[in-house]
C-alpha cells in the first residue's frame, strides 16, 4: 500500500517530493522522518 503526507511543508510540495521519491518503496519510517525534520508536518495517510 502507498502512504502520503496529509500536509506539506512549503519546503517541498508534493509535486517535488514525489520527484525525489520517485523509484523507491516509501516507508512510514520515511514520512515520520521527514516530519520529525520539518520538511513536512501533519499526519500520514495510508
Amino acid at each position: 500500500y502507498e502512504c502520503s503526507l496529509n500536509y506539506l511543508s512549503k519546503t517541498y510540495d508534493e509535486e517535488r517530493l514525489k520527484t525525489l521519491i520517485k523509484g523507491f518503496t516509501i516507508q512510514i519510517k520515511y514520512y515520520e522522518g521527514l516530519i520529525k525534520e520539518g520538511v513536512a508536518e501533519g499526519g500520514i495517510i495510508c
